[in-house]
Formats: C-alpha cells, sequence, structure tokens
C-alpha cells in the first residue's frame, strides 16, 4: 500500500507541476485557449448569469473554476496547482494518506483537467484520474 500511494502520489506531483509551470500559457487568461472564455462558454451553454452556477452545470463539469472571478483565473490556477503539488509531496514523503487527502488530490487535479480543453485531452490524464479515485 505504501508503495502505491507513493507512486500515485509522484505522479500527481508531475501533473501539479506540470500545471504549475506551463499553464498560465496555455489555459491562464492570456494563454492560447484561456479559461475565462471556456467558462463563458459553458455559461452560455447552460442559460446561466455571469457569476452563477447550478448543481446541474456543476456535475456536467465538475470544476472549482465555476466559483472564480474571471479576473483571478491564473491566481487561482497558481493556487490549485500549488495546493495539488504541497498535498502530493506530504503524501510523497509520508507514504500514507486517508481518504479525504486522496479526495482533495483528485478534485483539485480533476478542476484543472476539465478546464484544461485540449491540453488535457490525451490518456494519461484520465487514467490518473480514475486510478487515484
Amino acid at each position: 500500500r505504501i508503495v502505491f500511494l507513493r507512486s500515485l502520489a509522484f505522479i500527481y506531483c508531475i501533473g501539479f507541476a506540470v500545471s504549475l509551470f506551463q499553464n498560465k500559457a496555455l489555459i491562464g487568461s492570456n494563454g492560447i485557449l484561456p479559461i475565462p472564455a471556456y467558462m463563458e462558454r459553458l455559461r452560455n451553454h447552460f442559460n446561466l448569469k455571469a457569476k452563477e452556477v447550478t448543481t446541474r452545470s456543476f456535475m456536467a463539469v465538475p470544476t472549482l473554476f465555476w466559483f472564480v472571478v474571471e479576473k483571478h483565473t491564473d491566481t487561482a490556477l497558481a493556487l490549485i496547482s500549488t495546493s495539488g503539488l504541497a498535498v502530493s509531496v506530504a503524501v510523497l514523503l509520508q507514504g500514507s494518506a486517508n481518504m479525504v487527502i486522496m479526495s482533495v488530490l483528485w478534485m483539485l487535479y480533476h478542476s484543472i483537467v476539465n478546464v484544461g480543453q485540449r491540453w488535457y485531452s490525451f490518456g494519461w490524464e484520465s487514467q490518473l484520474l480514475e486510478t487515484g479515485f
């Protein structure tokens, strides 16, 4: 069990480190595929007002970015990545975790994957989320 948790934490660590250093240019406010524009398209799809979130929209696209104000997208992206990196490093070093800690890692990474658009549509992101679940 310790080897599995440390291995999983190491892979989460890589995923969050990549996110921390690359996502501002890829999906940040001024990135190639910006999160604010994507969230606006999602709001239009679900017929939502500017800062509105419904259970239906959150369940269809579960991400913490539903609750982020557009001008703070880059800060939220860095905060989610840094938090995930810190938690995954703690699990990696300690070699143990409970369901709450693993759920936090899963939720943080899932939030990034769901707004990652083209950059997060490869197989390993989904595999990490399935394994982490």
